[in-house]
């Protein structure tokens, strides 16, 4: 097994989110799952400790650093003695809601290791809510996917034990366009896609409280039959996630014109997974590029014709030559020429130092219902983060043959009551889109 480091410099990923992480407006990745019967909670200790142990991003801390250095590193922490849950009583859905809202507005310190956290809510007697968080600048949502996998098989078979021996070799996984030979092409359709990066993206007409802190999360779970009406194209990354950016397209068209807000230039933040084997699925890791999909108002006329445009740009985006062009380009923004930094933001809205868009939509592969003896899971959801003045986010992901959505919002942005009425907005557009 190779051996990891006590210390080891944070990726590009996760040093441009490190510069946008605040503690009044946390950059959380929001993963849960509904299970059935009620979880152990000594149980799920243990394999919430054996699950860390299997994944060493979760048992890290930030290094000592000053403002003026030019490299972060990782300080790794094993093992982990003591899993940071803690668990709650609900007695309906509106006592999940509250602590669900609660933990997922509560910053993650990186001065200690670890930088996740886990609430357990049981309701009643028969079912659980596991909610788990972690820090996005130790992990983005395909690597907290694989923790919360690790944790469901710990629990099932708790004396399973897996080996982290890539994990250095997937963290300083790196596409070097030098390497493919589609480079020039890619470099054109980035010209193309710069043109239209100096519009100021439109914002979401804001009904929250001016100055409250926190977040609100709405989930949406739909039936199979419900699923199946929508025709979403999950055979490919493409077909979902454009069907999705295209329904939030035209669901911020929609509400921002009922409040007489104009809405010119919409850019949607995407995180796009960069993983590319098979084994670098093995290991949660901060491996997602942060790219803008847009539209202009002449492009949400149509449904149709919106659906084909969210494909087009998310199909470039997704090419091997323009991805490795655009990590490149994150790799060197601190070299580019001042003119030029003002505009790559356009595209990766991360280089900046800002988060420079209309709202941020994740998108997970459709998840066949996992096999687990001890657990049945009923609803699984999770969300990207957003800040202020990106006050929306989005999590997408068909599980067990069922859609389920989660609404994110900053409590300056909606109030409950609005975040539920904008969702039945995006409820009317996906359906559009179908």
């Amino acid at each position: 097994m190779t051996a990891i480091p006590p210390r080891f410099p944070l990726n590009i990923y996760d040093e441009l989110l490190f510069h946008l992480d605040q503690p009044s407006s946390p950059l959380v990745q929001h993963m849960e799952v509904r299970v059935a019967p009620q979880l152990d909670a000594e149980r799920l200790q243990q394999a919430v400790l054996a699950a860390a142990h299997e994944h060493p991003i979760m048992q890290v801390a930030m290094a000592a650093y000053s403002d003026s250095d030019s490299q972060f590193f990782w300080q790794y922490n094993e093992p982990l003695q003591e899993a940071p849950l803690v668990t709650k009583t609900a007695n309906d859905e509106d006592d999940i809601t509250r602590l669900r809202d609660e933990f997922y507005s509560g910053a993650i310190s990186l001065v200690e290791a670890p930088p996740f956290r886990c609430l357990l809510v049981q309701i009643g007697a028969d079912e659980s809510v596991l909610m788990l968080k972690a820090s996005s600048v130790a992990s983005d949502s395909v690597g907290l996917k694989l923790f919360l996998y690790a944790i469901l098989n710990h629990y099932n078979h708790p004396q399973s034990r897996h080996s982290a021996n890539h994990f250095l070799a997937i963290r300083n996984q790196y596409h070097s366009l030098t390497e493919h030979s589609d480079g020039l092409k890619a470099i054109g359709t980035l010209l193309e896609a710069l043109s239209a990066t100096l519009k100021p993206a439109s914002r979401i007409a804001a009904t929250g409280k001016e100055g409250a802190t926190g977040v609100g999360i709405a989930p949406i779970v739909f039936t199979a039959a419900q699923t199946k009406a929508l025709n979403l194209q999950t055979d490919t990354r493409v077909g979902f996630s454009s069907q999705v950016l295209a329904a939030l397209h035209l669901a911020v068209e929609s509400w921002n014109q009922s409040y007489e807000q104009k809405t010119g230039y919409i850019s949607f933040i995407h995180p796009v997974d960069t993983r590319k084997e098979p084994w670098q699925e093995s290991i949660a890791s901060n491996l997602s590029m942060w790219v803008n999909i847009s539209s202009q108002a002449k492009d949400r006329q149509n449904a149709k014709e919106l659906l084909a445009l969210m494909q087009q740009q998310t199909g470039q985006l997704l090419d091997e030559g323009m991805l490795h062009l655009l990590v490149d380009l994150a790799q060197e923004a601190r070299r580019l020429p001042a003119w030029l930094r003002q505009i790559v933001p356009g595209l990766l809205p991360l280089t900046g130092g800002r988060l420079t868009g209309t709202a941020v939509v994740g998108t997970l592969e459709p998840l066949p219902r996992l096999r687990n003896d001890a657990l049945t899971i009923k609803e699984w959801f999770f969300s990207p983060p957003c800040k202020m003045p990106t006050g929306v986010s989005l999590g997408a992901m068909v599980y067990d043959h069922r859609l389920h959505l989660a609404l994110r919002y900053h409590q300056q942005q909606f109030t409950q009551e609005d975040a539920w009425a904008f969702a039945e907005k995006l409820l009317d557009a996906l359906h559009r889109t179908a």
